[in-house]
């Protein structure tokens, strides 16, 4: 019945005795590793698992060390596809003594998948600039998730402002329709390292709660007098005077 159980869980099961002898692999564990665990059954754990590319010792670790350990993204390669884990050891005992230990294996691979891309579509997004005209770009912010969070690299801003050869970047809030402390703070970084480059730095499209907002949090967006706008066009035909 015990195996049966196992047999139904959705994680992989690897299990061994005090010796490191495989006795028992479930299901799904023999899915995720792409195993045959009749092989593995009466083999050493290490012997058998070291057939995977890049297999480091967990469980066996675990063992030795007389402490039960968990991981996080623990990272393989199965016929040129990337497999990411996360894996807990548990010890088995009876009558008080410690007669094995089994690592347990949860895959996480389209979970870590997901959140590189939306850390990569973050990345993107901030640094977005726009040239818009000689020497004059845009940084459009965007939320940049369903939570409506957003989020922006402050170096990755200023490489792209000084590759593009800016000498005034208009950052645009328009999209924005709430703040926190924490991107009111990422912004006063951004524009300050900006101007410590020699960088005109102008911001626009702030609406009205997004204004108080900034205004309770305690901190001030200096950009310059008269470089706030409540509309980009309003900065761009101002610029296009001047250049």
């Amino acid at each position: 019945m015990l195996a049966q159980a196992l047999d139904r869980n959705n994680n992989g099961i690897y299990m061994i005795d005090e010796n490191y002898i495989t006795v028992f692999v479930n299901r799904r564990c023999e899915e995720m590793l792409k195993m045959d665990r009749n092989e593995a059954i009466g083999v050493h754990i290490d012997v058998f698992l070291s057939r995977i590319p890049g297999y480091r010792r967990f469980l066996s670790l675990s063992m030795e060390k007389g402490e039960e350990l968990s991981k996080d993204h623990i990272e393989y390669v199965w016929e040129g596809k990337r497999r990411v884990f996360n894996a807990q050891t548990k010890f088995l005992y009876e009558d008080g003594k410690r007669i094995g230990g089994l690592v347990e294996f949860m895959e996480v691979t389209n979970f870590v998948e997901n959140e590189e891309k939306l850390e990569q579509i973050i990345d993107d997004l901030t640094a977005n600039i726009i040239p818009v005209m000689d020497s004059v770009g845009v940084l459009p912010l965007h939320p940049a998730s369903g939570k409506g969070n957003v989020s922006f690299n402050t170096d990755q801003t200023l490489g792209k402002s000084v590759e593009l050869g800016l000498e005034h970047l208009i950052i645009d809030l328009s999209s924005i329709k709430a703040v926190n402390d924490m991107l009111v703070n990422e912004l006063r970084h951004l524009i300050s390292t900006l101007k410590l480059v020699g960088t005109n730095v102008y911001l626009s499209g702030i609406n009205p709660k997004v204004s108080a907002q900034i205004v309770a949090s305690g901190y001030e967006l200096s950009v310059g007098n008269g470089n706030t706008y409540a509309h980009l066009r309003q900065i761009l035909r101002q610029l296009s005077e001047k250049i």
